[in-house]
């Protein structure tokens, strides 16, 4: 087996030291923190290989524990392998094992192959090989970071849902005063703002490039005294502007399925969609191009969508807000036995197009109490006719919202009143209809779990279902020399690049 992620190697006599921090954080030895270190952080990298794969998650996590902490080691591996890890992950870097005192241990030695050389040339390697992460290619070490982030997090949910099961979902509900806990960013789903001030007015994270970003709200006044608005060269784009915007992304996004194995002489072809309407629900956000990084080369389309649970009642009185029908304009109806549901826009989280749903779909605009700290995901392939030779994966995320006695006036507008026969209180059901701006008309009923059963409704989220996602953003597609033809196709000067 031959491992190879030199992205960040450089070259380091013997003898000398390297004063630039470099590399992925996870695998940091003490002394990369203070920006003076040798060899000897590459053993403590391994090291931290090694124990991530006996405990299945990294020792370390931040500065302060790669300092400190001490991390755990099966007894599985016994004396030998306990010797090797506290050996490798010694935090003085002198009393440190060197590369060729930790390959001379018993924990390693026992699986040692003698006489084994690679050969440079044999692996395909050129000798003056452009590893440079800053290349065309740079996410590719931002897919690589997000994947074991995702990993960590995996991990960290599964040991907050064990302790915390034996308590009630509901008791998780966000409220005013826990708000920074439930605040994520858009691209990273469990990336928390930390509060720098008392205040809650400004806040720090680290983003995929390990770089400390610090946000802060401010009031429209500083916004407008610091002339964030202020855009005088803004004007409106041109239909002949976008249509060129348009042909350049169907141009890459042509040569991007053509790389991943995706025929693009399919499409445009009997009931398939044109390489140009593809790029057109891209740039629209209606869909989005990505890399599935748990197969080779394995480019899909993935399309976000949004589910309402909405739920009444308890006991044999408990309902489901189902969509059972739909009426487009033209007249042409289906029936359809599902949750409601809407499409997440680009700029939207969960939360904003729960909302958006129930404005646009149910025309509710008074709130309706949602659970959004646990929000189930799932992920669901498809192949679409419309799409030949490319996968379609929903990303469907399920939220459940409820109606309490007390929305009166809610429950009376879907059809879900309660009437109380002496003293037992129960759910009288209705359907309910609506037709949204687009001429389209819905009709949803309420049904108890056997009937969602009994129609084949998805509830839930499949428990079964493996959370950590390998959907990963693609890669750019073009190497040095493709990159530099581009720009000087679309009369773009390379003259002043590489100066200054």
């Amino acid at each position: 087996v031959v491992l190879g992620d030199f992205g960040t190697a450089v070259e380091c006599p013997p003898g000398t030291r390297l004063r630039v921090r470099r590399g992925t954080r996870t695998y940091w030895a003490p002394e990369c923190y203070d920006a003076d270190f040798a060899h000897k952080v590459d053993v403590f990298a391994f090291g931290v290989s090694v124990v991530g794969m006996l405990n299945r998650r990294f020792p370390f996590k931040g500065e302060a524990e790669a300092r400190t902490k001490v991390p755990s080691i099966p007894d599985r591996v016994g004396e030998d392998g306990r010797d090797f890890c506290n050996g490798v992950l010694s935090k003085k870097e002198a009393s440190r094992f060197s590369a060729t005192k930790a390959l001379a241990q018993p924990f390693l030695a026992q699986w040692s192959i003698d006489g084994l050389t690679v050969d440079k040339d044999e692996v395909g390697c050129p000798a003056e090989a452009d590893l440079g992460e800053q290349g065309p290619n740079a996410a590719v070490r931002e897919r690589r970071l997000e994947l074991v982030e995702r990993l960590e997090n995996q991990h960290a949910m599964e040991s907050q849902h064990n302790r915390s099961s034996n308590f009630s979902r509901w008791s998780l509900q966000p409220t005013r005063t826990s708000r920074v806990a439930s605040m994520r960013t858009s691209s990273r789903s469990t990336r928390v703002l930390v509060p720098v001030t008392s205040s809650m007015t400004t806040f720090r994270f680290e983003d995929s490039t390990e770089r400390s970003v610090v946000l802060e709200w401010w009031s429209s006044e500083r916004v407008s005294d610091a002339g964030l608005y202020d855009a005088p060269e803004a004007r409106h784009v041109r239909r002949d502007e976008l249509a060129s915007i348009s042909a350049i992304r169907e141009e890459l996004l042509e040569q991007m399925l053509a790389e991943h194995g995706v025929p693009p002489e399919e499409f445009g072809k009997g009931q398939a969609k044109t390489i140009g309407q593809l790029a057109q629900e891209v740039q629209s956000g209606v869909s989005c191009v990505m890399l599935d990084a748990a197969q080779h080369k394995s480019i899909v389309r993935v399309v976000d969508i949004v589910l309402l649970r909405l739920v009444c009642g308890n006991g044999s009185s408990k309902r489901y807000f189902v969509l059972t029908a739909e009426q487009s304009s033209g007249g042409r109806g289906r029936e359809c036995f599902v949750l409601p549901a809407i499409k997440k826009q680009p700029h939207e989280n969960g939360k904003q197009a729960i909302h958006r749903l129930l404005r646009e779909r149910l025309n509710v605009s008074q709130p309706i109490f949602c659970d959004f700290a646990n929000r189930e995901i799932v992920e669901e392939d498809e192949k679409s006719p419309s799409y030949p030779g490319l996968r379609t994966v929903y990303r469907k995320e399920y939220y459940e919202g409820f109606l309490d006695d007390g929305d009166v006036e809610l429950r009376e507008l879907l059809g879900a009143s309660t009437k109380a026969p002496g003293s037992r209180r129960s759910v009288e059901t209705r359907t309910y209809s609506h037709t949204d701006g687009e001429s389209c008309t819905r009709l949803f009923e309420w049904l108890t779990e056997v009937q969602c059963n009994a129609k084949r409704i998805r509830l839930h989220a499949p428990a079964e279902w493996q959370q950590m996602s390998a959907l990963v953003p693609p890669p750019v597609g073009l190497d040095t020399e493709e990159l530099a033809t581009f720009l000087l196709a679309h009369d773009v000067s390379l003259a002043q690049f590489g100066r200054g």
